[in-house]
């Protein structure tokens, strides 16, 4: 097995779809990272407008309104599997549910983790080892209001490349099956640079299946890459936010000089090693930069 598709599943396992479904409800925790927090803090008691991405938030007007916008935008993304097992002790037509988090955008589209839609079968396959599985039907719906919405896949990490062997990075985006006839908040902010990014620059993370679902957190890593074993994957960063399963797909926002801006997606859960040689989990973030550049055509369309 590749280690682009060992990483996918390991993204899978600790990250993003939480199986069953689970409400939420809206409160910002901040997590706690004592240390970090002290160092930004000394070296950015306040940050002017420099053109970078904030390390402190009393930089930001209106903070906690816009911070319930973008949650506004935030949606539960389900799946429903109908599965087919032949042999063991459970044959038979089968079923199951995932959830994870997704970010409507303003042109029409839902942006979540791959793997929330699409390495589900996968896992209950290795779950059920010794059972002849076959595929039966998949279903995506949204939860707003609510009502559940269909919805249908326009790209996942399945696509094909020039290079048949490999994948596309952990983002899907999904439309609307039928038009819902009713206003859905969206994402209405910039799409940001995640290649400003600098190490304690001030992240939000969002979820629509767990609570908190609102996180605040700080860069870990933005030019090392996220680390898998011997290997860096430059694609994603890292922040200290203890994000946990169904926060995946969720967006990931910073502030640019005050502005509020889509920087990523949340793909997985790893643990880091602190200066002080302690371990804390943190959130490994799809960069924004990546999904434009796989998909910006999807970008470009307005309905």
């Amino acid at each position: 097995m590749g280690e682009r598709l060992q990483r996918l599943k390991k993204g899978f396992i600790y990250g993003a779809a939480a199986l069953g479904i689970m409400s939420s409800s809206g409160f910002l925790v901040r997590d706690n990272n004592f240390s970090l927090e002290k160092a930004v803090q000394e070296q950015y008691e306040r940050q002017d407008i420099d053109g970078a991405y904030d390390y402190d938030t009393e930089c930001i007007e209106n903070l906690e309104d816009i911070l319930k916008e973008v949650r506004a935008s935030t949606y539960r993304i389900n799946v429903y599997i109908t599965y087919i097992t032949e042999g063991g002790n459970n044959a038979g037509i089968n079923g199951a549910i995932a959830s994870g988090s997704a970010v409507l955008l303003e042109n029409g589209y839902f942006l979540t983790a791959a793997h929330v839609i699409s390495e589900m079968l996968e896992e209950f396959m290795d779950e059920d080892s010794g059972n002849v599985i076959s595929f039966y039907a998949a279903d995506y719906t949204v939860f707003a209001n609510g009502k559940s919405y269909k919805l249908e896949p326009v790209w996942t990490d399945d696509v094909w490349t020039d290079d048949v062997w490999a994948k596309n990075e952990d983002f899907a985006l999904l439309k609307f099956a039928e038009e819902p006839g009713v206003f859905l908040p969206s994402f209405n902010y910039e799409l940001g640079d995640s290649g400003k990014l600098r190490n304690g620059s001030v992240t939000f993370t969002f979820s629509a299946v767990n609570i908190p679902d609102i996180k605040q957190g700080n860069v870990l890593n933005s030019e090392k890459g996220a680390i898998w074993g011997e290997n860096t994957d430059y694609n994603y960063f890292l922040e200290n936010t203890k994000v946990i399963s169904g926060d995946s797909g969720g967006p990931v926002i910073a502030f640019l000089d005050g502005k509020p801006q889509l920087i990523g997606i949340t793909c997985y859960i790893t643990p880091y090693f602190t200066p002080y040689n302690t371990i804390e989990p943190a959130g490994g973030i799809l960069k924004i930069n990546v999904i434009l550049q796989e998909a910006g055509q999807f970008f470009e369309i307005n309905f």
